[in-house]
């Protein structure tokens, strides 16, 4: 993809045509290095309901990795009710890192929310 000087990808045409090319040919590693190099809120939000449609788990780390950039609220959207439990984990894996995240009344009543209706996996309790 091409680079500005800053060492964020260009949002031009090429670059976009570049991503579409990476996910129309299932490329999703590569499509997920793109974004990761770029450090774009904006690209990568552009592509994320994509690639989490190809690489759930990874795409869950990359997003980990992109607080606060990409906020739970962006993930919910990409990812929340076509599967809850993997929100779930994020929610789980984002208020263990983040202790901000432990202070926050309405991500917490989102995560034991779904705890209720998805059932919670033993380590969820260790945070």
């Amino acid at each position: 993809l091409h680079r500005r000087e800053e060492g964020t990808y260009d949002e031009n045409r090429s670059s976009r045509t570049e991503m579409e090319d990476f996910l129309s040919r299932g490329e999703i590693d590569s499509a997920l290095a793109a974004i990761r190099s770029c450090k774009d809120p904006g690209f990568t939000l552009r592509y994320l309901d994509r690639v989490f449609q190809g690489a759930p788990d990874k795409t869950l780390e990359l997003c980990l990795e992109f607080y606060p950039s990409v906020q739970p609220w962006n993930v919910e959207m990409s990812i929340g009710e076509s599967n809850p439990s993997l929100f779930l984990a994020y929610l789980a894996r984002l208020i263990r890192m983040s202790e901000e995240c432990r202070h926050d009344a309405s991500l917490l009543s989102c995560w034991v929310r779904l705890m209720i209706t998805q059932g919670s996996p033993p380590d969820l309790f260790c945070i």
